[in-house]
């Protein structure tokens, strides 16, 4: 067995455990900046809310004739609807811009592991009695399998999120454009 193997492994697993932290670390600081941004769109539409049932409510007292006053509270639901869509985008944008962040992670932390794994067998190799190749290459190839198999993986569930979000698109329009209408229709009459 030759003398720097245990250095060999030192140095990689510190390159390994360097590697998972810088990874970890980025996660959390995209973590918390998304964090921040729902908690400002949180407190801009609260903010808004107030604001806009004040005057709303005010103006509401304000009216003197019943007729009047159930078409001023239908023209108000209106602009909620609305800022209830655009809430639901932004709320949606800042959801994908999470996951995106940490499918990069995952898939950076994979690929790390995937290579370590790799270089295992071939660092372990000069430690290995003689006639433990066949032992040494099974187990190489088992590591790259089930690399492949990971990488499939990611891939499926990435196009798999993919297809949910862009049918799920429609429908919200739909839903938006019918509320639109049904909104409309309550003013009208």
């Amino acid at each position: 067995m030759s003398s720097n193997k245990p250095d060999q492994f030192l140095t990689a697993a510190q390159s390994s455990l360097q590697t998972h932290l810088t990874v970890w670390s980025q996660l959390a600081s995209k973590s918390f900046e998304n964090a921040t941004k729902l908690a400002d769109l949180n407190v801009r539409v609260l903010q808004s809310a107030l604001q806009e049932s004040t005057a709303g409510n005010q103006h509401l007292l304000a009216v003197k004739d019943p007729k009047d006053f159930w078409l001023a509270a239908a023209s108000q639901s209106q602009p909620q609807i609305e800022k209830m869509l655009s809430y639901g985008r932004e709320l949606s944008d800042i959801w994908a811009t999470m996951q995106a962040d940490l499918a990069r992670a995952v898939q950076a932390e994979a690929d790390e592991r995937r290579q370590s794994l790799a270089k295992l067998p071939d660092n372990a190799a000069g430690a290995i009695p003689d006639g433990m190749t066949a032992m040494v290459n099974l187990m190489k190839s088992t590591f790259e399998n089930a690399g492949t198999s990971y990488g499939q993986f990611l891939k499926t569930a990435n196009e798999s999120t993919k297809a949910i979000q862009s049918s799920l698109l429609p429908h919200t329009g739909k839903t938006a454009q019918k509320t639109r209408k049904d909104a409309g229709r309550s003013e009208a009459g």
